[in-house]
């Protein structure tokens, strides 16, 4: 259940227009990939749905060394100074996380298990070379730069901050299951 929905946060703040309207809306994040880069490098959908796979293409496509206009690809990227609201609120729900706790009271995401999960996942990129730390502070201009020189292979943040769609073509899978299981999330219950 969503915060918003536990009987007693209800009770205590009903949800307003406005409350509901940025639940619904205001998220706007997906993990997409760059499809040029994945036929070339012979990658298909199946290859980054779970946890393990992503992980074993991430290093397939780090160390093809395959490059874009004489520059290498980068196997991840997030977005940017927004990281943490747009990639992490992303990876959190891709790995369960919700702002209650299993009885339904109102918890902050950061204390759910599905968090923590996202943060291990991310750490996991950095320390294997996935993910170039210093991308976590550039901002929107550098991004699309960075998105739209089709050098990036996987793009976890704001889809209209990715520049021209028709010049690189980005797609969705959906979520990446995670290997303990996690059921992924939305922010909302529908």
């Amino acid at each position: 259940p969503s915060h918003i929905l536990s009987k007693d946060a209800q009770k205590m703040y009903p949800p307003t227009d406005e409350s509901q309207r940025v639940d619904s809306y205001s998220v706007n994040a997906a993990i997409m990939f760059n499809e040029t880069l994945m036929k070339e490098l012979d990658i298909k959908q199946e290859d980054v749905q779970t946890e393990t796979k992503f992980f074993e293409t991430l290093e397939k496509v780090k160390n093809s060394g395959y490059q874009v206009n004489g520059e290498t690809v980068i196997p991840v990227m997030l977005d940017g100074t927004n990281w943490i609201n747009s990639s992490m609120g992303t990876l959190a729900n891709n790995f369960g996380a919700v702002r209650a706790d299993e009885e339904g009271k109102y918890r902050s995401m950061e204390l759910s298990p599905g968090y923590k999960k996202a943060l291990e996942f991310t750490n996991r990129l950095v320390r294997n070379g996935y993910l170039d730390i210093n991308s976590l502070t550039i901002d929107t201009t550098a991004k699309v730069s960075y998105v739209e020189s089709g050098r990036v292979f996987c793009w976890i943040g704001n889809p209209a901050d990715t520049g021209n769609k028709e010049k690189i073509p980005l797609t969705s899978f959906g979520p990446i299951l995670a290997d303990n299981g996690a059921v992924p999330t939305v922010g909302v219950e529908m």
